[in-house]
């Protein structure tokens, strides 16, 4: 039970902070200026990707698409008591809906930086080529169906297996992560003690 409570709790964690995580607040590196007309065209770009009323639900059915790989790739199963299977899978399906507010007041500043972003590493002629592939029904189509991507069932399943190879490797990092802290305690008794 114990190596499943590991893997829980680092699955947990990556479902939680799989989106909002890329939101938070760090140091704030310096950033350069981008040029008015390269960020028009951009904003037009990220307008056709992932268009603004449709963003939210996009983003929810991608959390959606997530949460489930994660689930999936969790050995819920070793689990033997039935009660705590089923309030670990309620949690579970839980998390896109907890997430809402969280991803609603994220993507507005996320789909701001992504426009800088996309204005300061392509040049003028590159993003004008990429509007004018995202105006044709083709282009639109790709671009608006990107995020579709992490619902389909073959990247869904490369996903669990991914998330179950990484699982995997927490369990052994946690082991040896408690081991080094556990050594180091027993060397150094006065470090509970310090601010």
């Amino acid at each position: 039970m114990k190596p499943f409570a590991t893997t829980l709790a680092f699955a947990l964690s990556c479902t939680a902070i799989s989106v909002p995580a890329s939101a938070q607040d760090t140091s704030a590196p310096t950033i350069a200026a981008v040029e008015p007309e390269r960020l028009a065209i951009a904003e037009r770009i990220v307008a056709v990707s992932l268009p603004p009323a449709e963003r939210e639900e996009k983003m929810h059915e991608m959390l959606q698409a997530v949460t489930g790989q994660i689930t999936a790739a969790i050995p819920l199963d070793d689990v033997e008591d039935e009660g705590l299977r089923a309030i670990l899978r309620e949690y579970l399906a839980d998390i896109p809906e907890a997430l809402r507010p969280t991803v609603s007041a994220f993507l507005p500043k996320q789909m701001n930086a992504m426009t800088h972003a996309y204005a300061r590493l392509f040049t003028k002629a590159e993003l004008e080529d990429t509007l004018a592939f995202a105006r044709r029904p083709s282009g639109s189509a790709f671009l608006s169906k990107s995020i579709d991507i992490m619902s389909d069932p073959e990247v869904a399943a490369a996903n669990t297996g991914y998330m179950r190879d990484v699982m995997a490797l927490n369990q052994e990092m946690a082991g040896n992560l408690q081991a080094r802290i556990a050594q180091y305690m027993a060397k150094n008794t006065d470090a509970m003690s310090r601010p």
